[in-house]
């Protein structure tokens, strides 16, 4: 397990020469998504509710709940990536954030192991779409 969040963290931190001006604006849409970007070194500017961890996590102002996104609060905060969960974001929100031009990295949040896999399959840049 120790292996897998290791190789999750080092696939994370490729995100960051995309970036190298300024800080990646990113927004995670699962509470587990918000640690690993914290975990790689990413402040995200939008999180979801229950994003609770590290701490600071719960001064980010809040994207999404159970019950869906506020998609317009999303655009306003001009992410340059939006990492979903693809258990629990909804396909067709998500997909409109796509149409408009928002980068999105979906993600299997079912183990540590699908995260590393996702994230290191394809690499941030080619699994975004958008």
């Amino acid at each position: 397990m120790a292996k897998s969040l290791f190789r999750a963290l080092v696939a994370l931190s490729f995100l960051a020469p995309l970036w190298l001006n300024a800080a990646p604006r990113v927004i995670t849409l699962s509470p587990a998504n918000t640690e690993l970007a914290f975990a790689a070194g990413i402040t995200p500017v939008g999180v979801s509710s229950y994003s609770d961890y590290p701490p600071q996590a719960q001064k980010i102002g809040q994207v999404s709940t159970w019950q869906g996104m506020n998609l317009e609060r999303i655009v306003a905060l001009k992410p340059d990536l939006v990492i979903a969960w693809r258990g629990g974001n909804a396909e067709r929100q998500v997909d409109q954030l796509a149409s408009l031009g928002i980068k999105v990295m979906w993600v299997d949040a079912t183990s540590i192991e699908t995260n590393c896999q996702c994230v290191t399959s394809t690499g941030p840049l080619e699994s975004a779409t958008g």
